[in-house]
């Protein structure tokens, strides 16, 4: 893809819409900012998940990086698509909603980076993660941006931290996915409604291009879930093996769940969801 980046575009009134839904969600994105520093109690304890822990605390903390880190990189790209996405918003109201975000995105960045460094740091990622992140961030065409910002990643993310949230053990990890959460949920709103109101005016070329995108997409997302983490691996004594095992079976569950989201979101705007459906089986040794 070209890497020419668009003059920015002026808006010569300032005239949006107040009624129109997507005022609405960034009025309500101003009455719910927080502080990453203030309004969260750091000194809550982070308690890892007492299965993984009872076997070995070690593999269970190097877990919690492990899906942290991935959150945390993805919201660095949220950051950076948002941004762009703030340049080609069609209208005021889409661009004063974008730039709210990108300070939600960055309250993210920051906020999971202290909890990285609680752990120990940051891990290795997944370089599918990687590719598919330039591969979202190199895209030119507006609603193409909105389906991978908004749709792919936003809307994975509410899944994931949404299950996150359900049975972390940890004080300290709810109170922060609890904040995160409701910023995802308006991300996701958005998204929604700019794809909804396109969606008969589609051409189209331009419908089989975003199908094809966003099959591309996926397939390195479903990678990032299937790839086993090897260094992970060498942490783990032999008797810990069912352990591991139910922890991949439940991750593809979690992978299964965002294609069923990932299918009805796209039939909402008109697209064809192309994708092997994804198998969930034991890995159990």
């Amino acid at each position: 893809m070209s890497n020419h980046q668009a003059k920015p575009t002026f808006f010569w009134d300032f005239t949006p819409e107040e009624d129109s839904r997507t005022f609405r969600i960034y009025s309500k994105a101003k009455r719910e900012q927080w502080d990453a520093a203030e309004d969260i109690d750091w000194t809550l304890p982070h308690v890892l998940n007492p299965d993984i822990a009872a076997v070995s605390p070690g593999l269970a903390r190097e877990m919690d990086r492990s899906a942290i880190t991935q959150v945390y990189f993805g919201e660095q790209a949220a950051v950076a698509g948002c941004a762009r996405l703030v340049n080609a918003a069609p209208d005021m109201e889409s661009r004063l909603f974008l730039t709210s975000q990108v300070f939600d995105e960055g309250r993210h960045v920051e906020v999971f980076g202290r909890f990285l460094e609680a752990l120990g740091g940051v891990r290795r990622c997944s370089p599918h993660l990687f590719e598919l992140l330039d591969r979202v961030l190199e895209c030119q065409v507006y609603e193409a941006m909105v389906l991978g910002t908004h749709i792919l990643f936003e809307g994975s993310a509410l899944i994931t931290l949404r299950a996150m949230h359900r049975t972390t053990a940890s004080p300290l990890l709810s109170a922060i996915l609890k904040s995160v959460l409701r910023d995802e949920r308006r991300h996701t709103g958005f998204g929604e409604d700019q794809l909804r109101m396109r969606a008969d005016r589609l051409s189209p070329a331009l419908r089989r291009e975003l199908e094809d995108t966003m099959s591309d997409w996926w397939r390195l997302f479903a990678r990032v879930y299937h790839t086993d983490d090897e260094e992970l691996l060498k942490l783990v004594p032999p008797h810990v093996g069912k352990v591991i095992a139910e922890s991949w079976r439940l991750r593809l569950e979690e992978l299964a769940k965002i294609q069923v989201d990932m299918h009805e979101r796209l039939r909402r705007y008109g697209l064809t969801f192309r994708c092997d459906p994804v198998v969930v089986r034991s890995l159990a040794p």
